[in-house]
This record gives C-alpha cells, structure tokens and sequence, in this order.
C-alpha cells in the first residue's frame, strides 16, 4: 500500500473511531458494518499486494533466465562467427597467394613470348 492510502484508511478509521464515542447503542450496527467494510477493503487491498509482488517477482525471474540464455547465446553465436571469419581469411588469402603465382608465371611467360617473337622476327 502507498503512503497516501494508509493516511486515507487512518483517516477512515479515526472517522469511525469519533463516530462510536459519538454514537449510542443504537449506532453499533452501523459502526460494525462499517468496520466490517474496512477490514474487508484493508485485506483485499493485502491480497492485490501480494498477488502482484508475486508477479513482479515471477517477471524478473523471467527476465533473468531470459538475458542468461540471450548472453549464452551471443557467446556461442560469436565464437562461430569468429571462427567462419577466420577460415575465410585463409581461405581467401591461400585463392590470393595461387592467383599471384599465376600471374608471375604468365608475367615470365609473357616475357619469354616476347623475347621468342623479338628473336624470331630478328632472324626474318
């Protein structure tokens, strides 16, 4: 209960608290009835507490089994990302290293063509 609601249910019970120094004999059932409501409203409004103290704490034990299985999760998305990373960096590095050696090997091979079509056209 908020501070505002107890001062209201105070502020109830000393209205009933005048009204039975005030009242005769005849006023007792009235004043029963009275607290009757009250007592009633005070252990309704008990109950709403507790129930939802209940499912406060039934939500954060939800939040925190979820944000357990989210960072578990991220944890093992991460490593596998990182680990795909890594093989396509050497797998790209091993393509670059083959296609460098090709194209030293058609450099030289070009040259040679050269040299072979420049010696030949000498000779003519």
């Amino acid at each position: 209960m908020t501070a505002r609601q107890f001062k209201a249910l105070n502020s109830k019970l000393d209205s009933l608290l005048e009204f039975t120094k005030a009242s005769s004999i005849n006023g007792y059932p009235r004043l029963l009835s009275k607290l009757t409501f009250t007592n009633n409203a005070i252990a309704h409004s008990k109950k709403t507490c507790t129930d939802t103290t209940e499912k406060v704490d039934k939500l954060l034990s939800d939040i925190k089994t979820f944000m357990e299985d989210f960072r578990s999760s991220s944890e093992r998305n991460t490593a596998s990302v990182n680990t795909a990373i890594n093989s396509l960096v050497s797998t790209l590095q091993s393509k670059k290293a083959a296609l460098t050696k090709v194209h030293t090997e058609l450099q030289t091979n070009h040259s040679e063509f050269q040299t072979s079509i420049s010696s030949k056209i000498e000779k003519l």
